[in-house]
């Protein structure tokens, strides 16, 4: 069918117009083809137009105006009109220009059943929809239709299909208009059923690679997941919308297309799950009534940040809300400080806590190898220092940028081959730089992709972050995820341990460099790997080898997917 509609397409291309009538509809007036034509010629910006419908109940002997038509209240309509509700009816009722022809791939009728919408929404592209309020063609509905002998759900389930398919075809250029067509034809079905359901507020940023990474591997892992992200937090990682991201995501995973879309507040009510997964105590506590209502099992991830803080009224009362919900099933957690707040304090019992030290890294990067490192006393003369975050304090006080800025400040003075860069929402009006602006670069926030080659000659990461700035309690994990980043790509991580999170997961000195929140400090311990480049190497080689290690998919991925595999067993 859809060849054969090619092959008549292909026909009018040499024509100024085109038009169809279909087997089973005809037209009535005489001057129908005439009254559309003069429509397009004073509506140039219109690619297509189309007029009212009558409809021929052949079984039951009546006509019935088309009542979607009588509703329509514009005369100029878009594509994105069109994805939304197919409101055009069937090819009888259109007028082309045919001068778009040429423009039409050969795949939309060689690889795609292309009905009527689906035409119409990729000619509506190349310019407007026209309506004209006449009823001008009948459209005969009968029991042995393709289309009428399919009851209500078939013809949902066969939508979803198309929605599927032209989605993906149109590259997601009208995702979020097909997406919400796709639901509504989901109310007409059973509702969708999943194993696994993440909601989240950030995804599928890939600057929170730990999340990408972690959710993508759990896509992979099972057979049937749905990610909902709310998009609530993505400002502050950029500009980019969380409909762009989604968009992007699908391009580039065109095989997890339909696991993943925007949240809204009708999102639990046409969906089953078995398990519900979240990161960060906000997610958590944000859907737990949902959660709560629908009856549905929860596992989360209780990441430093997120609105969970150390002995902090506030976090506590959410925490203590979330883990006493009789649907909270386990608990991940990243920092033995964290577990022992939680068993301390009588949130959890030990059996509730899985200890992961660390976080879930891009498995892109771990297999990567540092084979053309540039370092400092080696293959070059200069020692190059990096401060890498976000800025979530005025100053960046929470992430130690205003130490930074006092430390480079004094190695200025000190040393005249010692130069400095930062990376994140940062610039020179955030804290004067300018007794050292010969020596200090502002890069702005970069996509991850970008870091492979600017830590190419990067010798240190300075981390002199503090917990209890953002909020009472508030505290990063050890090492942050900048400091783990750069480190596997061979920069010594020089960082503040202030909670005494390192827990000997690394040899200090050896595979990372344990700072204090103090200037003198910092000053002395680089002034000694100055002074000592062969130390400072190995550093950067001993802590690379440590980061693959620690973070490697068998002891981050593997035991989170063994977990949520368990607990999906178990209901």
């Amino acid at each position: 069918m859809s060849k054969n509609l090619g092959q008549c397409v292909r026909l009018c291309k040499e024509a100024d117009y085109f038009a169809f009538c279909e087997g089973d509809d005809y037209w009535i007036p005489v001057d129908k083809l005439q009254t559309q034509m003069e429509f397009l010629i004073n509506n140039p910006r219109c690619s297509i137009c189309f007029n009212s419908i009558i409809i021929y109940y052949e079984n039951e002997k009546r006509y019935e105006l088309y009542q979607t038509h009588q509703q329509l209240q514009q005369t100029i309509y878009t594509t994105k009109d069109l994805v939304l509700s197919n409101f055009i009816g069937n090819f009888s009722c259109c007028f082309y220009n045919a001068k778009f022809i040429k423009f039409l791939e050969n795949q939309l009728f060689d690889n795609l059943f292309t009905v009527d919408w689906m035409f119409n929404i990729v000619y509506s592209e190349f310019g407007d929809i026209g309506y004209i309020n006449k009823p001008m063609s009948i459209y005969r509905k009968h029991s042995n239709g393709i289309w009428s002998s399919m009851n209500l759900a078939n013809q949902a389930h066969k939508l979803i299909q198309y929605i599927d398919e032209y989605n993906k075809f149109l590259n997601y250029r009208h995702d979020a208009e097909f997406t919400k067509y796709r639901n509504k034809c989901l109310c007409d079905t059973n509702c969708e059923s999943f194993q696994l359901v993440i909601v989240d507020d950030v995804f599928p940023h890939p600057i929170s690679s730990f999340r990408y990474q972690e959710f993508l591997s759990y896509l992979q892992a099972f057979d049937s997941v749905k990610i909902f992200t709310s998009g609530a937090s993505v400002k502050c990682l950029g500009n980019q919308s969380i409909d762009d991201l989604i968009i992007n995501f699908k391009r580039e995973y065109p095989d997890f297309t339909n696991n993943i879309e925007k949240y809204n507040n009708r999102t639990f009510q046409n969906m089953k799950c078995n398990l519900l997964y979240f990161v960060f105590l906000s997610n958590a506590y944000t859907y737990l009534r949902s959660a709560e209502v629908r009856q549905i099992p929860f596992v989360f991830t209780l990441y430093p940040g997120g609105a969970f803080a150390l002995n902090n009224p506030s976090s506590d009362a959410k925490l203590r809300r979330v883990v006493s919900s009789p649907y909270f099933r386990r608990v991940i957690v990243t920092q033995k400080i964290t577990y022992d707040y939680l068993i301390n304090n009588k949130f959890c019992t030990p059996e509730q806590i899985e200890y992961l030290f660390g976080v879930v890294t891009p498995l892109d990067r771990l297999k990567k190898d540092c084979i053309c490192k540039i370092h400092y006393g080696f293959e070059k003369d200069r020692l190059d220092i990096c401060f890498v975050a976000h800025r979530y304090t005025a100053h960046g006080e929470d992430k130690g940028y205003d130490v930074f800025i006092k430390v480079a400040k004094l190695l200025f003075y000190k040393y005249n081959n010692v130069y400095f860069h930062v990376v994140g929402s940062f610039n020179d009006q955030i804290i004067d730089v300018s007794t050292i602006k010969d020596r200090i670069t502002f890069y702005g926030v970069q996509q991850q992709e970008w870091f492979d080659e600017f830590y190419r000659d990067k010798d240190i990461i300075l981390s002199p972050n503090i917990s209890g700035r953002i909020f009472a309690g508030s505290f990063d994990g050890f090492p942050t995820a900048s400091c783990t980043d750069a480190g596997l790509r061979k920069v010594a991580i020089f960082c503040t341990d202030p909670l005494n999170l390192n827990n000997c997961n690394f040899i200090e000195g050896e595979e990372i460099v344990i700072i204090e929140y103090d200037v003198d400090n910092i000053i002395e311990k680089l002034s000694y790997y100055y002074d000592h480049p062969d130390k400072l190497r190995g550093v950067c080689e001993k802590g690379y080898a440590k980061i693959r290690d620690n973070y490697s998919y068998e002891k981050q991925i593997r035991p989170r997917i063994d977990l949520i595999t368990k607990e999906l067993k178990g209901i």
